[in-house]
C-alpha cells in the first residue's frame, strides 16, 4: 500500500514512505500482537517491526520501492525540486494512463497501435518488480502467493510481447523450455487451492524443464522483461 495526499489543486500526490513508514509499522505491530522473540537476531526495534510487518504481507511502498516499476507508476518527480505530481499521459502526452495500461490496451485490441510505437520505459525495473514479487513471497514462506505473482508476471510479459508485435517491434523468441514452464505455472490452480502434494508435483515438472526451483523460473522469466530493452 501507499499514502497519497490531495494538494491545493485537487491532485492526489504520493507521499514518500520515509515520512510515514515507521509510524505504519508501529501501528501494525500494536494491532497484531507483535512478538519480538520471533524476529531474527541482531535487529533493532524499528527493524523488528518492519520485519514483522513484511512477514504478514503488510508492505509500505512508494514510487522508489523495489516492486514499483516505472511503467506502473502514475506519479513523477521533478528531479530538481523532488516534488511529486500526477503522471501526465503515461509519459506519452495526452493519454492520461500508465505505460503498462497503454501496452495492454494495444495487446487486447482495445486501441489501435499508435503512429509512434511505444515500449516499456524501464524493462529492467519491470524485471526487478516481478522477480521481487515472487521471491519476496518465497522468503516469507508462501509459495502459493509466489505462484500467483508469477502468473501475473506471465500475463504481463505475454501482453507486452503481443503489444510489441502489433507495433512491429521485434521482441525475439522465448526459449522453448521457458514457454512450456510459463504455460505450466499459468495453468496452476495452487493460488486458489493450496496443496502441498500438488506444489511438489509442479516443482518436479519445473525441474524436468531445467529450472532448479520456482525462484530460478522467476529469474528466467524476469530476464525476458529486461531483454526487451534491446527491442527496436
Amino acid at each position: 500500500f501507499r499514502v497519497l495526499t490531495q494538494n491545493a489543486d485537487g491532485k492526489w500526490v504520493e507521499v514518500p514512505k520515509t515520512k510515514w513508514e515507521q509510524h505504519s509499522n508501529d501501528a501494525f505491530a500494536e494491532l497484531t500482537f507483535f512478538d519480538k522473540t520471533k524476529c531474527p537476531g541482531g535487529m533493532d526495534p524499528a527493524q523488528q517491526k518492519a520485519w514483522w510487518a513484511e512477514q504478514h504481507g503488510h508492505t509500505p511502498t512508494d514510487r522508489a520501492f523495489r516492486e514499483a516499476g516505472r511503467d506502473y507508476s502514475d506519479q513523477i518527480a521533478d528531479l530538481r525540486t523532488g516534488q511529486r505530481g500526477n503522471l501526465p499521459g503515461g509519459e506519452v502526452g495526452g493519454t492520461g494512463t500508465t505505460r503498462i495500461a497503454e501496452l495492454k490496451d494495444i495487446a487486447s485490441g482495445k486501441v489501435a497501435p499508435p503512429s509512434q510505437p511505444i515500449k516499456l520505459a524501464d524493462p529492467q525495473g519491470m524485471a526487478q518488480q516481478f522477480h521481487e514479487k515472487v521471491t519476496g513471497n518465497l522468503r516469507r514462506g508462501d509459495p502459493f502467493e509466489a505462484i500467483a505473482q508469477a502468473q501475473k508476471g506471465i500475463d504481463t510479459l505475454d501482453s507486452v510481447r503481443t503489444a510489441y508485435g502489433a507495433q512491429n517491434i521485434p521482441a525475439g523468441e522465448l526459449p522453448g523450455n521457458l514457454r512450456q514452464a510459463m504455460d505450466l505455472v499459468k495453468g496452476s490452480n495452487l493460488p486458489t487451492r493450496p496443496d502441498a502434494a500438488a506444489l511438489h508435483t509442479l516443482e518436479g515438472r519445473l525441474e524436468r524443464l531445467g529450472f532448479t526451483d520456482l525462484g530460478d523460473f522467476s529469474h528466467k522469466l524476469s530476464s525476458q522483461f529486461e531483454g526487451l530493452k534491446w527491442a527496436s
